[in-house]
Formats: structure tokens, sequence, C-alpha cells
């Protein structure tokens, strides 16, 4: 059909638009918006597309009432984008063989029995649920759980964490020191030294205590840079009846800074004491010579059963 007639409403630059009378409309040049008059004033039709307002045409595409940045965030993989270790693979899942110990008799890994207990964790217990079907226990303990020693990068001073040695004495000496390079932002790590003097066991460690009680699972924490030839062990006094200690992380030092894991399960009855011991095997063995030193740049604890998110016989498959 020909076109009879034109219809042209206002346009101009917006700073010039003016009040609009009720029902006119007026279009800006220079920012692409479009009003329309009302009995209050101008109201806004359309924003611009390319900055400022934007339309629900544009952040939320499919219509669902969710902006869909927030949408993808929602479904990003919580353990894939978390890297807990250099030496893990980005893609890793807590359920695939690098956790596993590299012999069966190294003291303070994960043994079989262990790794299946915690593979079995309930996909029911909250939102945090991975695709296999289980939970990565440092994901939820960072995510849910509640931290025990908040001062972790030691900007203030020690944040509980203590020197370890059975024999007492000096043994094992730990200072809190400036290092520049620290990958913390606090840039203090505390610094430990074995003199060559006795220490049991091994070689000694430092130790931020967990106060064991039934049914509690605590997440540890820490950031160390370890020497090439020596090798982290956890010890805990007792912890309750079928307890389970272990560093889920390889416990080996490389000479860089590595994040290593440790997990304990309080049993459901028993004796319960203190726990949280580190400490360390190796050589060469220290001499007044030539001292063993190693760094702490981070240390905290997170109880994962605090807030009663999660069950004990859930987090034991059951």
């Amino acid at each position: 059909m020909p076109r009879k007639s034109l219809i042209q409403i206002r346009r101009g630059l917006e700073r010039e638009m003016g009040t609009l009378s009720v029902g006119e409309l007026g279009y800006c040049t220079d920012t692409s918006k479009l009003y329309i008059g009302t009995d209050t004033g101008n109201v806004l039709l359309i924003a611009s597309q390319s900055s400022g307002d934007m339309l629900k045409s544009i952040y939320d595409t499919n219509n669902d009432g969710k902006v869909d940045y927030a949408s993808q965030a929602d479904n990003a993989s919580k353990v894939n984008n978390l890297t807990v270790l250099s030496a893990v693979p980005a893609n890793a899942k807590f359920t695939d063989t690098i956790y596993s110990p590299a012999t069966s008799s190294s003291a303070g890994l994960m043994s079989t029995g262990d790794k299946s207990k915690l593979d079995a964790i309930s996909i029911n217990v909250s939102a945090e649920t991975v695709a296999n079907g289980s939970i990565d226990p440092m994901w939820y303990a960072l995510r849910h759980g509640k931290q025990l020693y908040l001062d972790e990068d030691f900007k203030l001073g020690t944040n509980s964490v203590g020197a370890y040695n059975n024999s007492g004495g000096d043994g094992v000496v730990i200072t809190r020191v400036a290092m520049n390079d620290a990958p913390n932002n606090s840039k203090f790590v505390l610094k430990i030294v074995h003199n060559g003097s006795t220490t049991t066991p091994g070689l000694g460690g430092f130790v931020q205590t967990i106060q064991s009680k039934a049914n509690a699972v605590f997440v540890n924490l820490f950031k160390a840079k370890l020497p090439i030839g020596y090798s982290l062990h956890v010890l805990s006094n007792n912890l309750g009846n079928s307890s389970k200690d272990f560093l889920l992380s390889n416990n080996q030092g490389t000479g860089k800074w590595e994040t290593y894991i440790r997990v304990t399960m309080c049993g459901d009855s028993g004796t319960f004491h203190d726990g949280g011991h580190i400490y360390v095997v190796g050589s060469p063995t220290p001499s007044v010579s030539a001292n063993l030193e190693w760094y702490l740049a981070s240390a905290t604890q997170f109880e994962l059963t605090a807030r009663e998110i999660v069950t004990w016989g859930q987090l034991k498959g059951e």
C-alpha cells in the first residue's frame, strides 16, 4: 500500500528535549533513548542498548527473570574453578585418583577406606553439589564451614600457630618475619627452624589446635614452602572412636609454595583431646651448622559441622 503520509516524532539532543506533552514521543538522537510525555513529566520507554540502562531483552535473554551472568555463576563448577594445589590438574574432581596416597604405608596420607567415606558424601545436604554426586570438602568448608582462626595470613600475629616438639626444648623455633614476595596479603610469614637439637616426632613442626568433639569434622588449610627431600605428616591426640585424620593433598616438599589440605573426622564416642599437629620427616638431617628452614604463608581451620548443615552420617556416606 502506498504511503499516504509521514508521521514524525520530536527528536534532538537529550539535553534539549524539554518537557513533552502528554502522549508525545521524544527520540534522543545522541543517546538513542525514547521518552513519552505524561502528567508527571517525561518517562523513559526505551533505553540505549550500548551503555547505561539496559533492556531486559539484553540482560535476560531467556526471559527467566534472572540476569544471564548470575545464572552462569550459579552453574559454574565449584571444584573446577578452584585450584588448590599446583600439582593438581585444574579440572580435577575430588573423586579422582590424584588424592590417593603414593604408597599405602605413607603415614598421614589418605587410605582407600578414608577416601571411600568422603567420596560417598550425600548430595542432598545443600545446593553446593557437583555433578558426580559428591562434595569437595575444601570448597564445602570455605562456603559453609565456620572459620576458627581468622588471622590466616599472620597480619596481626601467629594465628595460634605454635612449635610442635614432644622432646621439649628449642629444637623447633617459630618466628614471624616479613617477606616481600610472600603469597599472601600481609607479607608476613612464619619461619620454622630446626636447629639440630633433638625433636620428636620426626623433625617436629607446628600445631594449630583442633578442639575435637563428637562427630565434628574439620578442614585445615595451610600454605607452606618446604624443601625438597622432606614431607609433612599429621598427628593428633585421641579424637574419639573410629576417627580419621589425614592429608587430602600431596604431602611432599617441593621447594615452592604449595597449598596443603588436612581433613580431621572425629569419632562419635569415646575420649576426645586436642589435635592439629603437623611434623616433618626427611633428609638431610638438620644440624647446628646446617639448620632446616621452612615457611608458612597462611594457616587456618574450618569446622564443617559447626552449623549443622551436614551430619556425621552423611559425611560417612550412610
